[in-house]
C-alpha cells in the first residue's frame, strides 16, 4: 500500500516515517490555528484507490509583538530644561491584537498606552534612562532604550532699559 496526504504548503508541514511508510509527522506552520483539511489517499500495486478527508483542529497561540524604534533614533539625547525630544516605535503583532505604548523614564511611567510617538521634555536637570515598551494584552515587551541628558538652560540675562546719570550726580 503507498500512503500519501495532499500537502498545504501555507498550513502544514508532513514528513513520512522511514521505517513506516503509513505514520506521518504534522506540523503546522507559524501563526496558523484553527481547523485544516487534509487528504489521506491510499492506493494498492494493482490500481485500488481510496482517501479520507483528516481534519486536525490547531489551537491558536499568542506571538508577541514586535518592535524597533525609527531608524533615525539616537541612542542618547542632550537636551535643555524644557526642550522636547520626539522619539516613534514602529510595532506591529500578527494575531493583530491592539498595541499600546508605554513610555518609562528612570522606571517611572511618563507617557503611554495610545501613542507610539513620545514627545516630552524635562524640567528638571540630570541624566534619564528612557526605555519603550510594547504591550498586546497578553504581555509587556522592552523594545529598547536611549538616555537623555538634560541640562538646566542658562539663558544670559536681556537689557531691556537703561538710564544714564552723569558721575558724580545722585539720580
Amino acid at each position: 500500500l503507498e500512503f500519501m496526504i495532499d500537502e498545504d504548503d501555507d498550513k502544514y508541514m508532513l514528513e513520512a516515517w522511514e521505517d513506516m511508510p503509513c505514520m506521518f509527522n504534522f506540523t503546522p506552520k507559524a501563526n496558523v490555528s484553527g481547523m485544516i483539511e487534509a487528504m489521506l489517499n491510499v492506493s494498492d500495486e494493482e490500481g485500488g484507490f481510496t482517501h479520507q478527508t483528516l481534519w486536525f483542529n490547531i489551537e491558536g497561540v499568542n506571538d508577541a509583538p514586535v518592535g524597533a524604534f525609527a531608524a533615525d533614533t539616537p541612542a542618547s539625547f542632550m537636551v535643555v530644561t524644557g526642550e522636547n525630544i520626539t522619539v516613534t516605535v514602529e510595532a506591529s503583532d500578527v494575531d493583530m491584537d491592539d498595541i499600546t505604548y508605554i513610555w518609562k523614564a528612570n522606571d517611572e511611567v511618563i507617557a503611554g498606552q495610545d501613542t507610539a510617538t513620545l514627545d516630552y521634555g524635562w524640567d528638571t536637570a540630570g541624566t534619564y534612562n528612557v526605555a519603550a515598551y510594547i504591550n498586546d494584552g497578553f504581555g509587556e515587551i522592552m523594545v529598547g532604550n536611549f538616555t537623555v541628558t538634560v541640562e538646566v538652560d542658562n539663558t544670559a540675562p536681556v537689557i531691556t532699559s537703561a538710564t544714564a546719570y552723569p558721575t558724580g550726580l545722585d539720580p
